[in-house]
């Protein structure tokens, strides 16, 4: 039995460079411009009563249409004085309004991001998402006018009709109500107190550790920063060797290079695609109608956004070259496996003779 050995081994010797990230975000599928029409959803029960008149707070669940995927996207007025969809202005088949400008108040974008578009209702103590969205337009209301909620309303001490035609009772309406206006007040310090604004997004990559083995692959690890919470995201490794894959867990992110694949330099760029970070970015609506409410829009609560990083691995390496033949024939013979091993005995790689009869350990 033979064995030929063309030179001796080196350890690989690898330099990873990781450059700045280019990011492009998408705020939404509607723009600056834009028409978009309103429609209201429902009529939400009675759960505020008015201090000043004694009526029940009136909440129509308003949205529009996402104009790319069709998803509704909830409204919430600005001028509670004036008329709007589905409360004197229009039925709820509503009306169109003009995309005039990104939310420039900081308070109201707080009021999204820490309210109904930011936050689900199952994390607050509302009994359902309603009264969660009822929460974040009585906020509203109440920065516009720049009073609080228990300033202006209180628990209600009777029942709307409509709502006893739900099947509701006084004593649901007061229990819900309850937890509304302490939700109310509770959003509307946040907005107030809150060093929180909206930002385009943005993240990037930075290598995690070094590089090490792993059975038959050469690993690195990257760290995924995003400047507010991070979504989904889809990975493309371009120009990397043959077999590499990936692995992702919510920010981290472990490519893996075959170690048999590794023949030269390479220079390869993982690319981050449709990345999801969650900025609540909001518009201002005015509706055509100078006498109808004017209307903030929430986008979707996740902007696209993207990331490229070149990545270089410059190996100094040399090759073992294994033969192996017969003893009797002195031919070579393929399909047979070798294990490289250091000499306290664990295996570092495995290589199996190919049809030329021979395989390569480096």
């Amino acid at each position: 039995m033979l064995k030929k050995i063309s030179k001796k081994a080196i350890p690989i010797l690898m330099v990873l460079f990781l450059f700045l990230n280019a990011t492009i975000p998408v705020f939404a599928a509607i723009d600056i411009g834009d028409t978009s029409h309103l429609y209201g959803e429902k009529e939400l029960p009675g759960l505020l009563e008015i201090k000043a008149d004694g009526s029940l707070k009136l909440v129509i669940k308003v949205y529009y249409r996402d104009p790319d995927t069709n998803k509704k996207l909830y409204a919430f007025c600005v001028e509670p004085d004036k008329p709007g969809v589905g409360s004197g202005a229009t039925d709820f088949g509503g009306y169109d309004s003009y995309v005039k400008e990104k939310l420039q108040s900081d308070e109201l974008w707080r009021c999204l991001y820490f309210g109904y578009i930011g936050v689900d209702w199952r994390d607050t103590t509302v009994e359902c998402d309603d009264d969660w969205y009822f929460v974040t337009k009585t906020v509203v209301h109440c920065l516009v006018q720049g009073k609080s909620p228990k300033e202006v309303y209180k628990v209600p001490t009777r029942i709307a009709s409509s709502d006893v035609e739900m099947g509701l009772t006084l004593e649901d309406t007061q229990r819900r109500g309850k937890k509304v206006l302490d939700e109310a007040e509770k959003l509307y310090n946040k907005c107030l107190n809150s060093n929180e604004k909206y930002e385009d997004a943005k993240v990037s990559i930075s290598k995690s550790g070094n590089t090490y083995t792993e059975g038959n692959y050469e690993v690195q690890n990257f760290k995924i920063n995003s400047n507010k919470s991070l979504g989904s995201y889809d990975v493309n490794l371009l120009k990397f060797p043959s077999g590499t894959t990936y692995e992702k867990n919510g920010s981290t992110l472990k490519v893996k290079i075959p170690k048999t694949s590794i023949t030269g330099d390479i220079e390869g760029l993982i690319d981050l695609a449709n990345v999801q970070i969650e900025t609540c970015g909001a518009f201002y609506a005015e509706a055509y109608n100078d006498n109808f409410q004017d209307y903030i829009i929430a986008a979707d609560p996740y902007e696209m956004t993207s990331a490229r990083v070149p990545f270089e691995l410059t190996t100094a390496k040399s090759i073992i070259k294994v033969e192996k033949t017969d003893e009797d024939t002195h031919e070579s013979i393929a399909g047979v496996t070798f294990e490289l091993r250091t000499e306290d005995g664990k295996v570092i790689q495995n290589a199996t003779t190919n049809e030329n009869r021979n395989c390569n350990i480096f």
